[in-house]
């Protein structure tokens, strides 16, 4: 008797569960819209950072040619004719990047250093707070460098980061000898 109640129960369930199964299999809708979520969440993240780490690379492009033009005009005496300051080097060099002016002079570092011999040049990082200039003379051998921090617009990088706002530091360096412009 135990065993015929078994085999009843098991029929019993058998086409309900086949009836669940088929219908769940033939029923697509908002299938779709479940597929859509699940592909485009990662999708647009993927574009945001792509997106982001074009943008660095494209100010990095345009500050190491802001560093080589500024290293053009020392190296052929103009910013010396013409008596350029710290402050208009600066200037200088941010009118050649892609981002706002008044976010590149507070926020960039730029060292401009000269020796007589090439060993004479350091290898110290910028300093905001104690910047170099000295575009030197005629044949003295120039080291520019820059440095720009850069934070990120996209909250991706910041689950990757252990700081609020993660930042980057852009560097573009040129060295050269000067011409004998005196």
């Amino acid at each position: 008797m135990t065993l015929a109640v078994r085999k009843t129960d098991s029929i019993r369930r058998w086409p309900l569960s086949s009836l669940m199964k088929s219908r769940f299999r033939q029923d697509e809708d908002g299938a779709t819209a479940i597929e859509f979520a699940l592909v485009s969440t990662p999708f647009i993240g993927m574009m945001f950072a792509i997106l982001t780490i074009a943008h660095y690379f494209w100010v990095g492009a345009t500050l190491q040619d802001a560093v080589q033009e500024a290293g053009r005009q020392i190296r052929v005496g103009k910013v010396e004719a013409a008596g350029f300051t710290k402050t208009e080097f600066k200037d200088f060099v941010c009118s050649y990047l892609a981002i706002p002016k008044s976010n590149c002079l507070d926020d960039i570092a730029i060292d401009v250093e000269s020796a007589e011999s090439i060993s004479g040049l350091s290898n110290d990082e910028p300093d905001p707070a104690n910047e170099k200039y000295d575009p030197g003379e005629g044949s003295d051998y120039v080291l520019v460098r820059a440095e720009l921090p850069i934070t990120s617009f996209n909250s991706l990088f910041k689950l990757f980061s252990s700081t609020a706002s993660p930042s980057f530091t852009l560097t573009a360096v040129t060295a050269f000898r000067n011409e004998p412009f005196n």
